[in-house]
């Protein structure tokens, strides 16, 4: 069996690090769920219809000085920017990450819908998290 330390992952912008960063969640891939069920069915049928590549949360610790990392990522969530080089790192060399091989790749970015939702608090450092809608195909590469 394969295991991955936590201690070993990280989120990246491009080449940049995102400061302080000491959790992330992929929610998931989700496949929609269509009704067909006609008249005369004695159970409800389903078909699968579009796939979703589901939703990212990151947090960690606040950096305001982080202008190529928590800042760029704020910029891009007020400025409705789709962010193609997004890199969820599991260990030092895997990542997941849109996946720009294929004919989809102008689909496949995050777009960053809650950007620095900022904590502070007296007795520990400021925390920091972001959110992000994961569009088209994301791999593990």
């Amino acid at each position: 069996m394969s295991r991955r330390a936590g201690r070993n992952a990280k989120v990246m912008m491009g080449t940049s690090l995102i400061v302080g960063m000491g959790n992330w969640t992929l929610d998931g891939y989700n496949v929609d769920l269509i009704d067909v069920t006609a008249f005369g069915n004695r159970d409800k049928v389903f078909d699968l219809g579009f796939g979703d590549a589901g939703t990212l949360t990151f947090n960690g610790n606040f950096d305001p000085d982080d202008a190529l990392g928590q800042m760029a990522l704020e910029a891009a969530g007020s400025n409705k920017e789709q962010v193609t080089d997004l890199f969820l790192y599991i260990s030092v060399s895997q990542y997941y990450t849109a996946d720009m091989t294929t004919s989809s790749g102008p689909n496949n970015y995050a777009l960053i819908t809650k950007s620095r939702s900022v904590v502070m608090d007296a007795t520990n450092v400021g925390k920091v998290s972001f959110t992000a809608k994961l569009s088209g195909v994301w791999v593990l590469v």
